[in-house]
């Protein structure tokens, strides 16, 4: 029986609480952790799916944007250079009425002839051809033709075939179709590959209606002159060319395709092209507008834009690589945004699976090893990106690869002179065109291949012929052509410099050792430029060397002109390659008063841009580097005194550090060697892996020395902190690196 005090009542006593356990206290942790895995799942999926179509869209919208701009362009080029071309028909329709009402006689031909096409420098030839018989007794063939070679020199190429005859076409076409304009063809008498406009004529006393035409007068264009007229600038075009109303290529970067004569039909049916076929039945139509398409030549997603150019039947085709539609550097950045979105959903997914498991404790290992799996993929998804759209280096070189940025930098040196006082400058077209590059050591490039020069008679006379590698160590320069205009110019033959006076084309092989600072800060996700830095021989007089672009089919820097075909650089891929122009500041006049403009030097360099090919330091260094950080994990995995495995490990605290100062010793020497071979400035991207793992290495030293003084904590692994916590904070700190280095 109880005894209750009357004067307490039971409400007023109170029972001691206990404390919550350890357990107790760590499912509770492990619900919130559920609950905000759950929440932030939700977050990051609905930021995630706002961003990713945010950026689609953005980046759809610049390129559409690039692509109409574009387009809007190239209809207005093609109208203009159509215009220009087609000042050939004014020219030849002239002569043909000025011959049919007798105001030219056919023995002032060839004044005439002359007159015009010096009058038309754009053009390439004019000339007539009579049918057989029709200057009265004389029954044989008469022809006349000029064309105008070496810069503005007017001569006259023999026409001494029947080019009466069946195979003909230039001659037969406009007397069976009257006035048109001619597919390209090799002409036999100018030797070079010609579009042409042919119109048939009668002489007086002819009827137009009864009789045949008494001839033909035409006047074409070279193909290598419709390149400089055609030119089409942006820096997301690709490429272009010219297709005929049959599909024939007027003007290809191939050159071949326009010598064989092939059509674009059978460009596509070779390769097996439907859209590039459906393109071309529309283009030579002479229809308007746009497809995607995979470039055959870049590889790469593209735009093909088709535009009618009026009144000649010709179509001209821009391609566009996509790709440079949008600024590298941004969509790098984007993507990144995107995949760190990405991994945290994933880690947090696994903690929220993990947590939503009967006994999640047990799973907790199993749960961060996971997840960290998945900041690695992150790390590589980094990887990727940055390989594909890699950092943008800035520089205040002016980019040469159109005629229209060199005729803007001769005209700025020309007035720069004007305002020094100083003599106006003479330039130098210079070209290269590489075979070979070597490395030889972390600064040392050996290059090979073949610069040329091009003088002109007046515009060079007392110049002296040769150019300097300045960057050059002893390098071999042997001259192997030199085509002279003239060679019985008496300017050709004097041996005096001052006198010298020659029109002439000079090539030279050139072999040697380059030596240039390399940037290998983002080792082994780098690109490098290789360049080709070139003065004149003359330099501290007022000589430019300026790119010899024409020498070029198309000086676009993805089709890498200048660089052999099949070029071998191991360990390397081939990016681009352009001409441009530094500004040197120099800090001497070299010992000569006279040496006025030269503090402001601007220099030629031909660039080569390199990509280092991923695989080899993949498995020479980073696959070392994963099997070290795994043998760490094993060893804190054994790193026990307390659990059944101890017992045949044998756990030892000094064992476990003399086991971790052979890895340091390896990863020292590995780090030293990359070191010695790359000899950088700066920090290396991949020395950051070697950072990580010298922490690691005290990490696990200083937790096996800890097991060691300590006993286990409810039933549980002394190290079991150490295991659950290795990979997570070994990824995310690989993981922020990489983010930090390459955004």
């Amino acid at each position: 029986m109880y005894e209750v005090d009357a004067g307490e009542s039971d409400f007023s006593r109170t029972d001691p609480v206990e404390p919550p356990s350890r357990k107790s206290r760590l499912l509770q942790i492990i619900k919130h952790g559920r609950n905000i895995s759950l929440a932030m799942l939700v977050i990051l999926s609905i930021v995630g799916i706002w961003l990713f179509l945010n950026v689609t869209n953005k980046n759809q919208t610049d390129a559409e944007i690039v692509l109409q701009s574009i387009t809007g362009g190239v209809s207005s080029e093609a109208a203009e250079i159509a215009k220009l071309i087609r000042r050939v028909e004014p020219l030849v329709n002239a002569i043909v009425r000025d011959l049919g009402s007798g105001e030219l006689k056919v023995d002032l031909l060839e004044q005439r002839l002359q007159r015009d096409l010096g009058g038309n420098q754009w053009m390439y030839g004019m000339g007539i051809a009579l049918e057989p018989g029709v200057l009265g007794n004389k029954t044989g063939l008469y022809s006349r033709y000029y064309v105008i070679e070496n810069g503005n020199h007017i001569s006259e190429k023999k026409i001494d075939y029947d080019y009466t005859q069946f195979e003909h076409n230039w001659y037969r076409k406009p007397l069976l179709e009257g006035k048109s304009w001619l597919e390209p063809y090799y002409g036999q008498a100018s030797q070079t590959l010609i579009s042409e406009f042919g119109a048939p004529f009668w002489l007086p006393g002819k009827n137009k209606e009864s009789d045949e035409p008494s001839g033909v007068v035409f006047g074409n264009l070279s193909i290598d002159k419709l390149k400089r007229l055609i030119q089409f600038e942006h820096e997301s075009i690709a490429y272009y060319y010219v297709l005929s109303k049959q599909g024939r290529y007027i003007f290809h970067p191939d050159e071949e395709l326009v010598l064989s004569g092939k059509t674009i039909f059978e460009s596509a049916w070779q390769a097996e092209d439907s859209p590039l076929n459906s393109m071309a039945v529309h283009a030579v139509a002479g229809e308007r507008g746009y497809i995607e398409h995979i470039d055959p030549l870049t590889l790469e997603k593209s735009w093909i834009v088709y535009e009618p150019m009026p009144g000649l039947d010709w179509s001209v085709v821009i391609t566009i690589d996509k790709e440079r539609t949008v600024d590298e550097d941004d969509i790098r950045q984007q993507w990144f945004l995107l995949i760190f979105l990405l991994t945290n959903w994933l880690v947090f997914l696994t903690i929220f699976v993990f947590f939503s498991r009967k006994e999640p404790v047990k799973l907790l290992l199993t749960a961060s090893i996971i997840a960290s799996f998945f900041v690695f993929i992150g790390v590589a998804g980094l990887w990727t990106v940055s390989e594909f759209n890699p950092l943008q280096t800035s520089s205040t070189d002016l980019r040469v690869m159109n005629p229209n940025l060199l005729k803007e930098f001769t005209n700025k040196q020309e007035k720069f002179a004007v305002a020094l006082h100083i003599d106006q400058p003479k330039f130098v077209k210079t070209g290269v065109y590489l075979q070979s590059i070597e490395f030889e050591g972390a600064n040392n490039v050996k290059i090979s291949g073949y610069v040329w020069q091009q003088y002109k008679k007046g515009e060079h006379k007392g110049v002296t012929r040769g150019f300097v590698l300045p960057e050059a160590e002893t390098p071999q320069m042997e001259q192997v052509f030199r085509e002279m205009l003239n060679r019985d110019d008496p300017g050709c033959k004097t041996e005096v410099i001052e006198e010298y006076d020659c029109e002439e084309l000079i090539g030279w092989y050139v072999f040697g050792t380059l030596r240039q600072e390399f940037d290998y800060s983002l080792y082994p996700l780098d690109s490098q430029q290789v360049w080709l830095r070139m003065w004149h021989k003359d330099f501290k007089d007022n000589i430019v060397l300026i790119p010899d672009l024409e020498s070029y089919y198309l000086p676009n820097p993805e089709l890498t002109p200048g660089v052999q075909d099949g070029f071998v650089l191991p360990g390397w891929k081939l990016v681009e390659s352009w001409f441009s122009f530094h500004q040197e500041k120099f800090s001497t006049n070299f010992g000569s008063k006279n040496s006025h403009g030269l503090k402001h030097k601007p220099e030629l360099f031909y660039n080569v841009k390199i990509q280092r090919e991923f695989l080899n330091p993949f498995v020479s260094r980073i696959i070392p580097v994963v099997l070290i950080l795994i043998i760490m994990f094993l060893v804190v995995l054994i790193s026990t005194k307390s659990s059944k495995a101890a017992e045949w490990l044998g756990f030892s605290a000094s064992n476990v550090v003399i086991g971790l100062s052979a890895l340091f010793f390896v990863v020292g020497i590995n780090h030293s060697e990359l070191r010695q071979s790359l000899q950088s400035s700066k920090i290396m991207y991949f020395e950051y892996f070697y950072f990580v793992i010298y922490i690691m290495l005290l990490y696990v030293a200083v937790s096996s020395i800890y097991i060691a003084q300590h006993d286990a904590v409810e039933g549980r692994d002394e190290n079991f902190v150490s295991k659950l916590l290795y990979w997570p904070a070994l990824s995310s700190v690989l993981f922020f690196v990489t983010y930090w280095v390459f955004y």
